[in-house]
């Protein structure tokens, strides 16, 4: 059984050690904006994830539990 789907492990990984927006985790995982703020609103809710403004952009992080959910994915 899986704990967290493909594309969320991949934002994940994409995050560890920093800060993306939408666009750029979009652009290099090449998937389409729509699921990626879908994936990213998900991991938000669940706590995986936080976001912050940075400018105009909304940057997007791990919390201390999406950094431990990573780990036990990997």
């Amino acid at each position: 059984m899986e704990i967290i789907g493909k594309t969320k492990v991949s934002i994940l990984s994409l995050l560890s050690g920093t800060r993306l927006h939408g666009y750029e985790i979009a652009k290099r995982l090449s998937l389409p904006i729509t699921g990626i703020y879908q994936h990213l609103k998900d991991l938000k809710k669940a706590g995986f994830t936080e976001s912050k403004l940075n400018g105009r952009k909304k940057e997007y992080y791990l919390t201390e539990r999406g950094k431990k959910l990573l780990e036990l994915v990997k």
